[in-house]
């Protein structure tokens, strides 16, 4: 039986080599929101508190969220769907496209989820 002998420091460098590349093999560069998720951030450059809405759950589909006070800086919308934020203080919307990220500077109040519908922001009804 030949026996093996590693060091610790060799070890570690090949764990380090490991995880690199399995990291890098799929990583998604939206890394702020998990895949399929919208979320938002109490800072506009997309830190702070956080919270996501996922779009596996049909409870965050095609219907008008309320984004909660402190989480309105910004949204990462990491989902293959169209995301429209709205105010109520002047009714404006804006689109957030499929796996892109928009600063809010805390002006929108609720989110839609146009599940299944990508690029257009089309057909998503006035807010609620």
């Amino acid at each position: 039986m030949k026996r093996i002998t590693i060091t610790l420091f060799t070890l570690a460098l090949m764990l380090g080599a490991i995880l690199i590349t399995a990291g890098s093999a799929g990583a998604n560069t939206l890394f702020t929101c998990a895949d399929r998720n919208v979320c938002f951030f109490q800072n506009s450059n997309y830190t702070g508190n956080v919270e996501s809405f996922s779009a596996t759950n049909p409870a965050n589909r095609d219907t008008w969220i309320f984004i909660p006070q402190g989480l309105r800086g910004s949204v990462n919308n990491n989902t293959d769907s169209d995301v429209e934020v709205w105010t109520a203080s002047n009714n404006n919307s804006l689109c957030v496209l499929p796996r892109t990220r928009v600063p809010l500077d805390n002006l929108f109040g609720y989110f839609y989820l146009h599940y299944g519908v990508a690029n257009t922001c089309a057909g998503i009804p006035g807010g609620p």
